[in-house]
């Protein structure tokens, strides 16, 4: 990860101002309607162990069908230890969940033990060195990677600035460059890791941009 990113989720960027950031544009819900849906249209077997991986605040959790997560072994990571605070309070506030493990972790360098049947990753790639993220995630050994992206329909940073921006969201966009993922790309580069994809999704968000849910199954397995 670039050190500007880092610092900016290490340091820079506040809880608060994140949720309220991603409630206000419209991709919190966005985000968590696509992954409604991956979650649904994957078919995940029973059982089967699901990391949310850079899971920030877990603001999810408050948009999207947590009963389709109770009874599962569940793990969420970040890097940041005050947003994985947030994750466990959130957790508590929906108890039909049941027990979930909340780790500190770098998706470039997961220490995250395999086999974790499904990854999900929401708009956590253009923070970092995708390709490295993946590699190392891939490794756990996935049935099904579940991810989030972000496409923008106009030229315009990740972060748009021309919108009026909580405090540490826009030191954060002055501070770091993240970069957007070519769909293309993501898809050409998991297809020689072995991924095929199985599931396509798309919803439009405010300052013209639109959440990309992709659905890649590993096309070894026969099974889901």
């Amino acid at each position: 990860m670039d050190k500007s990113l880092r610092r900016g989720w290490t340091e820079i960027v506040e809880g608060d101002d994140l949720d309220a950031h991603m409630a206000e544009n419209g991709q919190a819900r966005a985000n968590a309607e696509l992954l409604d849906t991956l979650l649904r249209d994957a078919t995940l077997a029973p059982g089967g162990r699901i990391a949310f991986v850079g899971a920030g605040t877990g603001q999810l959790l408050d948009f999207m069908d947590v009963a389709s997560l109770a009874g599962r072994p569940l793990v969420f990571t970040d890097i940041n230890e005050r947003f994985l605070k947030r994750i466990r309070e959130r957790l508590r506030r929906h108890p039909e969940i049941g027990e979930a493990t909340v780790i500190h972790d770098d998706v470039e360098a997961t220490r995250l033990a395999s086999p974790i049947y499904a990854v999900v990753i929401v708009l956590v790639l253009e923070h970092v060195e995708w390709r490295c993220a993946l590699t190392a995630l891939c490794a756990t050994d996935p049935v099904w990677l579940l991810i989030v992206i972000q496409r923008n329909d106009a030229t315009a940073p990740v972060v748009t600035m021309e919108r009026k921006l909580r405090p540490s969201i826009r030191a954060f966009a002055e501070a770091a460059r993240p970069q957007l993922v070519d769909e293309r790309e993501l898809t050409g580069w998991l297809s020689d890791a072995g991924f095929s994809l199985a599931i396509h999704l798309e919803r439009r968000v405010e300052d013209a941009k639109t959440m990309i849910g992709l659905g890649f199954k590993d096309a070894g397995r026969r099974y889901h």
